[in-house]
């Protein structure tokens, strides 16, 4: 992927600003924690590169090693705690499942603390 962005960086351009404003941008999230995120998402689609990379940068914003892999392998033993477990959950289920996705979840996030901007980011 690097190689195709930077060979062809005008047609990748468009396609980086809307992550790097997800990513970087003002968010409830810290970018350690979208990171991370973003890694649990990219693992569910098997795109080691981008897992790689951003498993990386998450480490680079202070996410603990073993929290990184045990949120990745057993959420249920993982040391991950509120709010972050339940957006595992909830980025896992709208990246396997989207079309399952219902108003509760939503919902339930909003229970869990996170709204507008943090349920967009996620």
């Amino acid at each position: 992927m690097s190689d195709v962005f930077t060979t062809f960086l005008g047609l990748a351009k468009p396609l980086i600003a809307p992550v790097d404003e997800v990513m970087r941008g003002e968010s409830p999230l810290t970018a350690g924690e979208r990171e991370l995120l973003f890694a649990h998402v990219i693992r569910l689609n098997a795109c080691e590169f981008c897992f790689g990379a951003h498993n990386a940068i998450a480490k680079a914003y202070g996410v603990e090693e073993s929290l990184f892999e045990s949120m990745l392998t057993d959420l249920e033993l993982s040391e991950a705690r509120g709010k972050l477990k339940t957006q595992r959950t909830y980025t896992g289920k709208l990246t396997a499942l989207p079309r399952k996705m219902l108003p509760v979840e939503e919902q339930l996030g909003c229970a869990a603390g996170w709204h507008g901007k943090a349920l967009h980011d996620l």
